[in-house]
């Protein structure tokens, strides 16, 4: 399962009945706790469900918004073992 970050906005499947699709990521833990973007409605879903409910994230505007800034992957390398000769 994905990590989820405070600020990242998610677009979930269904609409709300205020006719917005967006929430912005309140809280995160067992549970999370979402706002509607559209009227502040308050959300809180377990981390099971949430992944059936959504569609997309829009991780840029997320992550701009949470201070994370997205770095380059470092490749895993084999570590040499210590202690023995080569010879």
């Amino acid at each position: 399962m994905r990590e989820f970050f405070p600020g990242e906005i998610l677009l979930l499947k269904k609409k709300h009945p205020c006719g917005e699709n967006s929430w912005e990521l309140i809280r995160v833990g067992a549970d999370l706790k979402l706002r509607c973007r559209g009227c502040g409605h308050l959300l809180i879903l377990p981390r099971c469900r949430l992944g059936k409910l959504l569609q997309r994230e829009n991780e840029s505007e997320g992550r701009e918004r949470s201070g994370l800034r997205e770095e380059p992957r470092k490749e895993k390398g084999r570590i040499p073992e210590q202690g023995k000769d080569e010879n």
